[in-house]
């Protein structure tokens, strides 16, 4: 029987200090979608990159439904 896949949803605003941590600690999930701020700095791509995930960037205005949509 194979085995269903898995995927995280991070949110995050401002955060890079402590996101390495987070995303290593969903180093068993298949994917990782991380939903920034579009004006959050352009190295919380890069941080996820090591990770192989996906960034969804949003407005203020809109971050309670993109954070609905990503989940």
């Amino acid at each position: 029987m194979s085995r269903a896949s898995l995927s995280a949803v991070v949110t995050t605003y401002n955060n890079a200090a402590t996101l390495d941590a987070c995303l290593a600690s969903l180093a068993f999930a298949d994917e990782i979608l991380v939903v920034v701020q579009s004006y959050d700095p352009a190295h919380v791509a890069e941080q996820l990159r090591g990770y192989g995930g996906t960034v969804l960037r949003t407005t203020l205005s809109q971050w309670q439904a993109d954070k609905l949509q990503a989940v």
